[in-house]
């Protein structure tokens, strides 16, 4: 199937709303004039992997980092997050993130969430908003634990500051302190795949056959226990 879309099929694929779109065709978003005769409304069209590239250099999909696809190199990264000079807080940042992409990203996890609302009777609409509000409330979650300075100030009761362990690993006496506005937070780390800013159908349409997998698959195995 080709990649080329039109508006709402890249807002579908992408699971933004279709302002987003408008807003990303404001910011420079690669397009492509769509063919004569096209309807009304459909007056882009997208390559989807142009499109995919041109978020990652905007480092709207967790592209923040020094080294990755943004081309983002150490120096530009200090510029921005100067507290990272001490790697002991990139270090702590970075496994955070990635412990909660390898969660996120795991096939049954968004089912579960979704499954315990279904069974107490939400709708599936509903279910697939608690979803989103799940994961932007865990990523909030994230940028409050980095301006909270939380993993410095457990260090600090259990032992030694970051600032005073990276000084008896290096020799180098540093005094670092996290931003605290979601603006720098958010350039530095970038937004995650998992994280998702909008609902629409098609997305609650995956998770309800999820749902009935997931039914059909638990009724399966309680008739073989039966059975047994």
């Amino acid at each position: 199937m080709s990649d080329s879309m039109n508006k709402r099929e890249l807002a579908a694929a992408m699971r933004v709303s279709t302002t987003t779109v408008d807003n990303w065709l404001n910011r420079g978003c690669p397009f492509r004039k769509a063919p004569d005769g096209a309807t009304v409304g459909e007056g882009y069209q997208f390559d989807l992997a142009e499109v995919q590239h041109w978020l990652d250099r905007r480092d709207r999909r967790g592209a923040g980092r020094p080294g990755s696809s943004s081309g983002r190199t150490w120096a530009d990264a200090l510029r921005l997050r100067p507290d990272w000079r001490n790697l002991l807080r990139f270090m702590a940042e970075t496994a955070v993130m990635d412990f909660l992409t390898f969660y996120m990203s795991e096939p049954r996890g968004r089912v579960f969430f979704y499954a315990a609302m279904r069974l107490q009777g939400v709708s599936s609409a509903e279910a697939a908003e608690g979803v989103t509000n799940d994961r932007c409330g865990l990523f909030n979650s994230y940028f409050a634990w980095i301006k909270a300075d939380s993993f410095n100030k457990f260090n600090q009761k259990a032992n030694s500051s970051l600032d005073e362990q990276f000084e008896l690993l290096t020799g180098e006496r540093i005094d670092t302190r996290p931003p605290t506005d979601d603006d720098t937070i958010g350039r530095s780390v970038g937004l995650p795949a998992w994280v998702r800013l909008s609902d629409d159908a098609t997305f609650a349409a995956e998770l309800e056959a999820e749902y009935q997998e997931l039914i059909a698959q638990l009724e399966a195995n309680q008739a073989q226990a039966a059975a047994d």
